[in-house]
């Protein structure tokens, strides 16, 4: 075994192989600026950045109030915004050790969206193993080829942990096999906006696992991922779970205290002790000769709340070879998401304000043309946001109606990559 293998060995957890999510990865964005030093480091600089047009639509229009829509201008007039602009500093060395950091920037703010160091190692016969330990995704990220997040991706995989993980591939006949486990610290609960057009603090929003923070009480997370592919990859099996423990702060404290009707049903007491906290799911990819289909369902509890979404996404790749450079690549895609709080009749408000509590259905409709090669890239969205607030047979709570917010919005982004 080469010595350079010996840290890998080394380190008791460690994530994921040529699987792991990485939005930076060569595969996805090329390397174009390097600097190499003399005894063979390398460091790679990428970035990309987004400005778009976002529009709530429905009854409204320029200069009419919204009762969802607090978090933008107040009304459902269209406006323009930058996304986000984000730098990737990655460190390689001639060895199998890397550090890959991810740098975020709003007109807000600035902070770290990851930064991990990274260990990989090939050995004969195709196994190969993947470590990482720092701040990441979690296992179960993955690329949805779409700007607007599905819910699924909204509230358990889209912010990173402070984790460490191993993952291990191997070929198994004429399929591709890979299993990975986490440690992780737990990710306080919070909230996320539906819309897109409301980040940062909209009313329409659903319960999500935060980004990484220190909490009173914080306790660790395990997760493991595993899966098969064939086809060489193009076709995909994978399941994944996390199981962990609420703390009170952070975890049963604000589902009592932002979840309508909840503490009253679960009794505060009951509420305090009840601790579960885990997330189920699976995911199939199909990416082959242009054509994409993915299927992923997940299924998880946080205390006694217990709730469900899945999503169906198809695509097509088409590249129209009209140039070498412009219109290399015309992508269109839809979405259909559903998701559904367990019992939840008992627990839905009409209030928006108190949106935590309704059940969706979502479709999107995307096309991402690539104007000038994999540089510049424009990205048009539609979404047809459906709020469920009475349920299906299910008697609603005394007084609670059935009127439906326009929450359907249009974005449309210019992305730009180096």
């Amino acid at each position: 075994m080469p010595p350079r293998a010996l840290p890998l060995l080394l380190l008791p957890i460690l994530a994921g192989p040529a699987h792991a999510y990485d939005a930076f990865d060569d595969t996805r964005a090329p390397a174009r600026f390097a600097l190499v030093s003399e005894d063979g480091l390398r460091l790679v600089v990428k970035g990309d950045t987004r400005v778009g047009l976002y529009d709530l639509e429905g009854a409204g229009g320029a200069g009419t109030d919204s009762a969802t829509d607090t978090a933008t201008i107040g009304t459902r007039s269209a406006y323009a915004a930058l996304d986000r602009a984000r730098l990737a500093f990655r460190l390689e060395t001639p060895g199998p050790l890397a550090f890959y950091s991810q740098l975020r920037f709003t007109p807000e703010r600035a902070f770290v969206e990851g930064a991990w160091l990274d260990a990989r190692h090939a050995f004969a016969g195709g196994l190969a193993l993947h470590g990482e330990l720092g701040l990441h995704a979690p296992l179960a990220a993955t690329d949805r080829r779409t700007v607007r997040k599905p819910l699924a991706e909204r509230i358990y995989w889209d912010q990173p942990e402070m984790h460490a993980a191993v993952e291990v591939s191997a070929p198994l006949g004429p399929v591709k096999a890979w299993l990975g486990v986490s440690g992780a610290m737990m990710r306080p609960l919070g909230t996320t906006p539906v819309n897109d057009a409301g980040g940062g603090g909209g009313t329409v929003a659903v319960l999500h696992n935060g980004p990484a923070d220190a909490f009173s009480g914080v306790q660790p997370v395990f997760g493991a991922r595993g899966g098969v592919s064939a086809l060489d990859e193009a076709l995909s099996l994978e399941g994944f779970a996390h199981l962990g423990a609420l703390s009170r702060e952070a975890g049963t404290a604000e589902l009592a205290n932002n979840i309508p009707y909840y503490t009253p049903r679960a009794r505060r007491d009951a509420l305090e002790a009840d601790s579960t906290y885990y997330w189920v799911g699976g995911r199939l990819d199909l990416d082959l000769a242009g054509a994409e289909l993915r299927v992923e369902a997940i299924t998880g509890a946080e205390s006694l709340l217990r709730r469900w979404t899945a999503y169906t996404q198809l695509g097509y790749r088409i590249r129209p070879a009209l140039s070498d450079d412009w219109l290399t690549l015309i992508a269109p895609r839809v979405r259909l998401e559903t998701y559904r709080i367990v019992d939840g009749a008992r627990l839905r408000a009409q209030s928006a304000g108190k949106a935590l509590t309704w059940d969706w259905d979502i479709a999107t409709a995307a096309v991402e043309l690539a104007i000038y090669r994999d540089i510049v890239t424009l990205h048009l969205e539609y979404s047809v946001v459906g709020e469920i607030v009475e349920g299906d047979g299910d008697p609603p709570l005394a007084g609670l109606g059935s009127d439906h917010f326009d929450n359907d919005e249009l974005t449309a982004q210019f992305e730009l990559r180096f």
